[in-house]
C-alpha cells in the first residue's frame, strides 16, 4: 500500500462500469506523485450507446494528472474513437510525457481526415512518437525533442513536404522505423529523380519495411536519406502478396555511402536484386551482416569473392554472417564455405556464422552443418 510505484500503470477500457472508475481513482491516490503509464484499450462492440458515457468518466479521473503522465498508449478498433480520447488532450501540456503510441486497428476506407494537435500545450520531453493505423496529422504531438519515431501503415500515404518537415523538426533523433507506403510514391519517386535529399545528421537507426520487393519506396527512402552516422539499418520485404507489377521504370538512384553502418538486416529479400541495386563498396564499416527467409542470401554474400585479383575487400570489417535455416539452401553451403574460407586466406577472416535455430535442428540436417563447421565457427541464437 505505500509502494507507489506499484500502483501508476493506469489502464482505461472501453467497456467497463462504475467499479472499474472507482477502481482508477483509487491506483491514482495509491501512486501518489508517481510518474503515471497510461494504456487506453477502446476496443467495443458496436452499437455500444454507454461508449461514450463510460470513456468520459474515466478521462475526468485521469486528465487531472495529465502533468504525471509519463507514457500513453492507445490501442483501438475504429478511427473516429481515436478522436474521442484523442480530442481531450488537443490543448494540455504534459510535462513529463516521454512516449506517445497510437494503433488504430480496423482497416476502414471512410476515416475521419481530421487535422489535431494533441498537447499543444507542451510536451518538452516527448521522445518516443509511435503511430500504427492512423494519419499522423490527425495525433500530431510536439515532436521538437524526438529521439525515435515509427510511422506504420495509414490509410493514405502523407506527403512528402509534410514527411521531411516531421523528420527534421528535432536535432536528437536517433532512430526511424517507417513502412513505405506511409509517404505518397509519385512525389518521393520525383524528390529521388531530382537528387534532392533529407539530412538527418543524428540518424544512428532505420528501418524500413514494404509490402513487397523491390519497390521503389525502398531505394528513394534510401537514397533521399542522408545519415552520415547511421550504425544500423533493417530492410523488411514482408511477406509476397498479389499486386500488379509496377509500370514504371526502375530509377537508377544515386545511393549514398554509409561509412559508420556496422549492421544490416534483411529480411524477405530478393537478395539477386539487391546485389545489383546496392553497392557493396559503400559499406567500408560493416561488422554483422543478417538474413532473414533471404533464400538468395549467398548472390550477396558472393561478392566477398572479388572477380578480379588484388582488388580491395569488400566489407573488411565483417565478423559476423547471421542467417536463418531459410536464407541458406543446402546447395548454398559449399559456396559459403568458399566465401568465409577465401576471407581467411586474405586475412580478413570471418568469426562465425550464427544460426538463428535450435542447435538440435542444425546437427539434424547432417552435412549441412558440418563442412561450415570445419571452416568457421557455428553459433544458434534461437
Amino acid at each position: 500500500m505505500h509502494t507507489s510505484f506499484l500502483w501508476s500503470s493506469i489502464l482505461v477500457l472501453a467497456e467497463s462500469g462504475e467499479g472499474w472508475r472507482k477502481l482508477i481513482q483509487l491506483m491514482i491516490k495509491l501512486s501518489r506523485s508517481h510518474p503515471l503509464d497510461i494504456t487506453v484499450e477502446l476496443f467495443r462492440m458496436d452499437g455500444d450507446f454507454r461508449f461514450k458515457d463510460i470513456l468520459n468518466f474515466q478521462l475526468d479521473v485521469i486528465i487531472p494528472e495529465v502533468s504525471r503522465w509519463k507514457r500513453i498508449s492507445y490501442l483501438g478498433w475504429w478511427y473516429d474513437d481515436g478522436f474521442l480520447f484523442l480530442k481531450p488532450l488537443s490543448k494540455l501540456s504534459a510535462p513529463l510525457l516521454e512516449v506517445l503510441e497510437v494503433s488504430v486497428e480496423t482497416d476502414e476506407e471512410l476515416f475521419s481526415d481530421e487535422h489535431l494537435c494533441v498537447f499543444a500545450g507542451g510536451a518538452p520531453l516527448l521522445s518516443r512518437f509511435h503511430v500504427d493505423g492512423m494519419k499522423i496529422t490527425s495525433c500530431l504531438p510536439p515532436i521538437s525533442s524526438l529521439t525515435s519515431l515509427q510511422l506504420d501503415i495509414a490509410p493514405e500515404p502523407i506527403d512528402l513536404a509534410l514527411f521531411k518537415e516531421i523528420l527534421t523538426a528535432s536535432s536528437t533523433l536517433t532512430h526511424i522505423q517507417i513502412h513505405g507506403d506511409v509517404v505518397n510514391e509519385d512525389q518521393l519517386f520525383e524528390f529521388a529523380a531530382n537528387g534532392q535529399t533529407i539530412d538527418l545528421p543524428s540518424l544512428c537507426s532505420l528501418w524500413l519495411e514494404a509490402d513487397i520487393y523491390p519497390k521503389h519506396q525502398f531505394f528513394g527512402l534510401i537514397s533521399i536519406l542522408r545519415c552520415p552516422r547511421l550504425e544500423v539499418m533493417k530492410i523488411t520485404a514482408g511477406l509476397p502478396v498479389d499486386r500488379p507489377p509496377h509500370s514504371r521504370p526502375r530509377h537508377s538512384y544515386e545511393l549514398p555511402i554509409y561509412t559508420s553502418l556496422r549492421s544490416l538486416q534483411l529480411s524477405y529479400i530478393d537478395c539477386t536484386q539487391l546485389g545489383v541495386d546496392l553497392d557493396v563498396t559503400k559499406l567500408p564499416a560493416l561488422t554483422h551482416i543478417t538474413f532473414n527467409q533471404c533464400p538468395t542470401a549467398i548472390s550477396l554474400l558472393n561478392n566477398l569473392i572479388p572477380t578480379v585479383e588484388g582488388k580491395a575487400v569488400i566489407w573488411p570489417l565483417l565478423q559476423v554472417i547471421s542467417l536463418d535455416v531459410g536464407s541458406l539452401p543446402d546447395a548454398d553451403v559449399d559456396r559459403l564455405c568458399k566465401v568465409v574460407s577465401h576471407r581467411t586466406q586474405c586475412g580478413k577472416p570471418i568469426e562465425c556464422v550464427r544460426f538463428d535455430t535450435m542447435l538440435v535442428d542444425l546437427i539434424a540436417c547432417g552435412n549441412y552443418v558440418r563442412p561450415l563447421r570445419d571452416c568457421v565457427r557455428v553459433e544458434t541464437s534461437w
